[in-house]
């Protein structure tokens, strides 16, 4: 009863509640750098602690989200390749294939240990290691990247392989954290709503992009998204 007193009382104001991370949360042992290597996630992806908290209801909300969007902007069952690029351990496939049949899925990341975790979850679909600075083996009629920029030294390297990894009448979806709420320190790349439109101007190089923005998201309450049109 307190507590719904109080988030009223806010909500009649400018401020907002947003939970802090806990130390354990936002601290990471060494650079961001060296967290986000190959090794730093096929340490990440070997841990259980980690891995059995990593699909969080904030995580699923977003994948829900994210594949409502793609599916209003190109419906996902017209689409012969569908690809998440920076798969992880296959949460987003995984809600896709129950949810879309008739797709061929593909799955790509540059973590061995998380790839064989992916291919438990999700036997039909098809994963293979890639580095996402390289251009793609093949064209998708649907690229994802989800929660995967934010990560990189070189985010504009990597969307342009993913801009023109996609077909012709295809789209490409990245989602990323609100910058302005995320406080995790194994983070590389922090975009405000206002960033994010300008940095995804940038890479859809002319063409048709539209920007969104999901509350109740991962890493601090907020997800941007974006959807390329190609």
């Amino acid at each position: 009863m307190i507590k719904s007193t109080i988030k009223w009382m806010i909500s009649k104001t400018p401020w907002r509640i947003v939970r802090t991370q806990s130390s354990s949360e936002r601290f990471v042992q060494g650079a961001a750098i060296k967290h986000n290597s190959q090794y730093g996630w096929d340490e990440k992806f070997g841990n259980p602690g980690i891995t059995g908290q990593y699909l969080s209801p904030a995580r699923k909300r977003l994948n829900e989200y994210t594949l409502n969007l793609i599916d209003e902007s190109r419906r996902i069952e017209d689409a012969e390749f569908f690809a998440d690029v920076g798969c992880g351990l296959g949460h987003l496939l995984e809600e896709a294939q129950r949810r879309f049949q008739n797709v061929n899925y593909f799955g790509y990341d540059f973590s061995s240990v998380g790839l064989e975790a992916a291919k438990l979850r999700c036997s039909e679909v098809v994963f293979e290691k890639h580095n996402i600075y390289d251009p793609l083996p093949r064209k998708h009629h649907i690229t994802v990247c989800s929660q995967t920029l934010e990560h990189l030294q070189h985010p504009e390297r990597a969307a342009y392989n993913l801009v023109r990894g996609t077909a012709d009448g295809g789209i490409v979806v990245f989602t990323v954290p609100d910058g302005r709420l995320d406080q995790y320190k194994g983070h590389i790349q922090f975009w405000s709503p206002e960033s994010w439109e300008t940095w995804v101007e940038m890479v859809a190089d002319g063409r048709t992009f539209s920007c969104h923005r999901m509350e109740g998201g991962t890493a601090g309450g907020a997800n941007l998204l974006a959807v390329i049109k190609c």
